[in-house]
């Protein structure tokens, strides 16, 4: 296992609650042994089974942290409350990963992260991973 300090420092923001487990869950599993990730994700139809999992995750230290931020609107109150949240956090991340750089807030904490030139930013456009599992269950459903 690596030290805390040799890990990626990785930041992840979540649009959604029901794509948490879809599509960041696995990504966290599979690499907490080499990051150290904090989460921002959204109110935007969180469940308690999510939050729960979250808290599990934070408990096995495989989340150092996470805010629960709400959907915002105005984009003006998005943009303080997103600068506000990364003085909180008060350091420097080597990727930031999320599901879209559609929205403002998308675009806020993506310009947000780019200007620490180290972050590299990526998206995974999350609508198309039904149709890679659609047709992963339709190749192994006909065997």
């Amino acid at each position: 296992l690596l030290d805390a300090l040799d890990k990626k420092q990785i930041l992840i923001y979540c649009g959604n609650g029901y794509v948490f487990e879809e599509i960041y869950l696995p990504l966290i599993e599979q690499n907490h042994n080499v990051w150290c990730v904090d989460l921002i994700i959204s109110d935007y139809f969180i469940s308690d089974k999510v939050k729960n999992k979250i808290n599990h995750l934070v408990k096995l230290k495989k989340i150092i942290s996470y805010k629960i931020v709400p959907v915002l609107i105005n984009s003006i109150d998005s943009y303080k409350k997103i600068k506000q949240l990364f003085k909180l956090y008060k350091k420097s991340y080597d990727t930031l990963i999320l599901g879209s750089d559609i929205n403002p807030t998308d675009r806020y904490i993506i310009e947000i992260a780019r200007s620490d030139r180290n972050c590299h930013v990526v998206v995974i456009e999350t609508g198309t991973i039904w149709r890679v599992h659609q047709d992963y269950q339709r190749k192994y459903k006909n065997r």
